[in-house]
């Protein structure tokens, strides 16, 4: 995503924000397209104090849920977030209202409690599937992220070793993202990108 899509998105949300108290951003995309590190954080930036950015990592079940999952998609299959849980989360935002939300670690896989978020004029949401089945009724503007598929392997493996989890072992990390995470992309992930305004 260019920085003129870029700008043309903080304009489409300063108009919306003279018609309405506030907005709903929804931003979804595949593993690893840059949704938190770059779309997201371009518009925090922007709106800085303005804004309140939420991630649907923070939406992930236990990883006990995770068995019951088709073992074809593990993490990335859309039945691994909370998408109920999300919908309430921004909707009471939406309605300027402060929230509580998971407080989900990666390195300890499992929610260690809880967060407080108070409600801002441009509400960020970043994720999978954050503009997936009911909460695409929510979101006010939505951008789907897109990415090449070489270039999102390559930042799943320095994720993965380097920053989420500190894994060492690249095969699993290849094996995955070759198997259960493009096989939830086209299966699941990618049906957002008609739904969405801006790509």
């Amino acid at each position: 995503m260019n920085t003129d899509i870029l700008t043309t998105v903080t304009n489409a949300i300063e108009k919306k924000l003279t018609l309405q108290q506030n907005v709903v951003v929804a931003i979804s995309g595949g593993s690893c397209t840059r949704k938190s590190s770059l779309v997201s954080a371009f518009l925090s930036n922007h709106f800085n104090s303005q804004c309140v950015a939420i991630s649907q990592d923070q939406f992930q079940w236990q990883p006990t849920y995770l068995k019951k999952i088709d073992p074809i998609y593990k993490w990335d299959h859309p039945n691994n977030f909370n998408i109920e849980q999300c919908h309430r989360a921004l909707s009471g935002l939406q309605q300027n209202k402060t929230v509580k939300i998971p407080d989900y670690q990666f390195k300890k896989e499992q929610e260690v409690g809880f967060k407080i978020i108070t409600p801002k004029p441009v509400i960020i949401f970043e994720g999978l599937y954050a503009n997936f089945n009911r909460l695409n009724e929510l979101n006010d503007i939505s951008i789907y992220v897109e990415s090449p598929w070489y270039a999102r392997m390559i930042r799943r493996i320095f994720r993965n070793t380097l920053d989420r989890y500190k894994r060492t072992a690249y095969q699993p990390i290849l094996q995955s993202f070759c198997n259960s995470v493009t096989a939830a992309h086209y299966n699941f992930v990618v049906h957002q990108k008609g739904k969405s305004d801006y790509t």
